[in-house]
């Protein structure tokens, strides 16, 4: 399944594809308020796909070849 990464939103399902953030763990996050912001519609769970490329964006890992040591 390919995912439409300029679709400005996404279902869990669609996030994890895109992303590779495990569907049940975002579920997981959701429950603990954490991870990436979400809108519900319903019963239904959106994923802004630049709220996810945000909350990866501020999750980096700083490793010393990364800054060059």
């Amino acid at each position: 399944m390919t995912i439409d990464v300029s679709k400005i939103s996404g279902t869990p399902e669609e996030v994890e594809q895109a992303f590779g953030l495990n569907a049940k763990t975002l579920g997981l996050w959701r429950h603990q308020g954490k991870g990436p912001r979400y809108c519900k519609v319903g019963r239904k769970v959106l994923y802004k796909f630049v709220d996810v490329e945000e909350f990866l964006d501020r999750n980096k890992v700083q490793t010393k070849d990364s800054i060059g040591l």
